[in-house]
């Protein structure tokens, strides 16, 4: 039987605490709990087949609940992630460099510049990943300018827009 379990929360938490979960993961733990406590369901099979679910996976979860309680049900486990290709001091340097004002022109130039500083060899998707996301960082290139264009209208036109 699936309701082995001493619940130790009223129905009317349990439902709070439902409403409250912005995780679908988490709704569907605080969920099987409510539908226990609320005597909807009689064993996990029950519960599996009303949530869509595993039973071994209902199972888990009540485990846990018994082990850690409520706090520990609402945990998620997240994964490391893969560690990035550019060391920190690295990343600090193609920070400090792309704060100044020259900066770079293009992705391309900043997979040169790794590879001639730091004898990094970085994919271009790689290396615009990690500028454009994860340093917050644009490059700086400037503005086309035409052969035409006269410096003296400009100043004046700057000068008098400032008005």
């Amino acid at each position: 039987m699936c309701l082995m379990l001493r619940l130790s929360g009223i129905a009317e938490e349990l439902k709070t605490l439902l409403s409250n979960q912005s995780s679908a993961r988490l709704r569907y733990r605080v969920r099987a709990l409510y539908l226990c406590k609320t005597s909807q369901v009689q064993t996990r099979r029950e519960l599996a087949t009303l949530l869509g679910c595993n039973e071994s996976i209902i199972y888990r979860w009540f485990c846990t609940y018994q082990k850690l309680g409520i706090s520990g049900l609402l945990q998620l486990k997240t994964p490391p992630g893969k560690p990035s290709k550019l060391p920190p001091h690295v990343l600090e340097g193609l920070q400090a460099r792309l704060a100044e004002r020259q900066g770079f022109r293009s992705y391309s130039e900043i997979q040169e510049w790794l590879a001639t500083q730091y004898n990094i060899e970085a994919a271009y998707a790689t290396v615009h990943g990690i500028v454009r996301y994860k340093l917050k960082s644009k490059l700086k290139a400037s503005r086309p300018v035409s052969i035409e264009a006269d410096p003296q209208v400009q100043d004046t036109f700057k000068k008098n827009s400032k008005e």
